[in-house]
């Protein structure tokens, strides 16, 4: 069972290195290296230690950013594809529509409605990606390799777990509520809750991963 408390003060452990957290964050392009190290909270919490990391081998975090930057885009590829492609049907049809006259104001009306529909279906879609895609990096975490986040089979059945669905939903919830709360603080808010959240997100997450 995922000790909740545990991993909602582990952000809290050492001041130090969670001031160095919220200043990366802050910085563009810098802040992979907060990145690679929610990556090295779930590691470290898969292996069932929950102490948290220090700021080393920054290569290391950054290379391990990188790499999930890279997964994360190619999940996104094939929604990104059917996008385009759909759209761009769909826009030539209706100014092929609208040359005809009266008859295609009435395409156009159907189109429109069509235009939901698909809109919804690709909504949908991406909604299924960014739900898969903390199973499919926390594979390539687990097992330092970059194949494994394309384990498919795998992941999905991990995805659609009743624990993982729950947790998914608790922390996407947890990770965004904080950080608009902390948000009123100007200038460090939005990092402070960002970090914050999701060195816990990254905690939870790993832990239901080691199971």
């Amino acid at each position: 069972m995922v000790d909740y408390k545990r991993a909602v003060k582990r952000p809290f452990e050492d001041l130090g290195t969670l001031g160095i957290g919220i200043a990366v964050q802050l910085i563009p392009i810098v802040n992979l290296m907060a990145l690679g190290f929610y990556l090295n909270c779930a590691k470290t919490a898969i292996n069932k230690d929950f102490e948290l990391p220090e700021w080393e081998d920054g290569i290391k975090l950054f290379t391990s950013a990188l790499a999930t930057v890279i997964i994360c885009l190619t999940y996104m590829l094939p929604v990104t594809i059917l996008t385009i492609a759909t759209f761009g049907a769909t826009l030539f049809s209706l100014i092929s529509d609208f040359q005809t006259g009266l008859d295609g104001l009435a395409d156009i009306s159907l189109g429109s409605i069509g235009i939901g529909s698909i809109l919804l279906l690709f909504l949908l879609l991406i909604l299924l990606t960014y739900y898969i895609l903390p199973a499919a990096i926390l594979y390539y975490v687990k097992d330092d390799k970059f194949a494994s986040a394309f384990k498919i089979k795998t992941i999905l059945k991990k995805s659609f777990t009743l624990n993982y669905f729950i947790n998914w939903i608790m922390m996407t919830a947890y990770v965004i509520l904080l950080t608009l709360v902390l948000s009123i603080i100007p200038v460090i808010g939005t990092s402070a809750g960002a970090f914050i959240g999701l060195v816990t997100a990254s905690t939870v997450l790993g832990e239901i991963c080691s199971n």
